[in-house]
């Protein structure tokens, strides 16, 4: 799959907002370049606030009593956003060739226990993403 110029330019921006930290650029880069030639901005609006989501439930998780109350809650909100990220990676692989298509598949619509871990790193890269948003929405758009 050829990536255009611009969609380069966007994530090598995310990459240096988030400092360096984006876990999976290369998906980034082809779940950015599907959507823009579909124009479905929508899509990564929808994956942007709940991979937001996933990665907030996720860092509540890590310090939460795996077992009580909340740590179920919070376990079923993390599935349902989870779930949502898969809705949104759907959307986009609609309009993918089939390498792509099959990759995506293996590596993130599965039911392998390292699926959930590989849709959790997207979700932070679309955490950061959501974060680079917000920042232009406020005017601030140095690295974090």
């Amino acid at each position: 799959m050829e990536i255009s110029e611009d969609t380069y330019t966007v994530v090598e921006y995310l990459e240096r907002f988030s400092n360096n930290s984006l876990r999976k650029k290369n998906d980034m880069l082809a779940i950015l370049e599907l959507a823009s030639i579909t124009l479905n901005a929508d899509v990564i609006s929808h994956m942007s606030f709940h991979g937001s989501a996933v990665w907030r439930i996720f860092s509540v998780m890590r310090k939460t009593q795996p077992g009580s109350e909340s740590f179920v809650k919070l376990e079923q909100e993390f599935s349902v956003s989870l779930n949502e990220m898969r809705v949104g990676l759907l959307a986009v692989l609609e309009h993918a060739n089939e390498e792509i298509s099959q990759r995506f598949s293996d590596v993130y619509l599965g039911m392998s226990g390292g699926v959930a871990k590989n849709l959790t790193d997207l979700a932070h890269d679309f955490s950061q993403f959501k974060d680079l948003q917000n920042a232009g929405r406020r005017g601030d758009m140095g690295a974090s």
